[in-house]
């Protein structure tokens, strides 16, 4: 367990079993297992500020982190909906300097 002023970033202890709490894994098989995981709990972690921040009386000072968690959580899902193939096929007018774009399986940039 991290002693106060120890490090934050420590090897993995050798009794490790699915009882031990005192800290959090990441990457290998402690990895979330999919983008939608990944976005429900970004999206938990800003419920959890909401009221903390509202009885602060400063709510301002978590407003930012809140927004970035949803953010970040809205991102995620948008990666799982769209698939691994996702994209965005931008057509460049080289008569105006005008762009459109639209969201397609493997799609690739090209000039028209």
């Amino acid at each position: 367990m991290m002693q106060p002023g120890g490090a934050v970033f420590q090897d993995v202890p050798d009794e490790i079993d699915d009882r031990w709490t005192h800290g959090v894994l990441v990457g290998g098989m402690a990895s979330a297992s999919d983008d939608v995981e990944l976005a429900r709990a970004y999206a938990r972690a800003a419920s959890h500020l909401i009221e903390p921040a509202l009885e602060s009386k400063e709510a301002w000072r978590l407003s930012y982190p809140i927004f970035y968690l949803y953010r970040h959580a809205l991102e995620l899902y948008l990666k799982a909906a769209l698939g691994p193939n996702r994209g965005m096929i931008c057509a460049l007018s080289s008569k105006r300097s005008t762009r459109s774009c639209e969201l397609r399986p493997n799609a690739r940039c090209r000039r028209s």
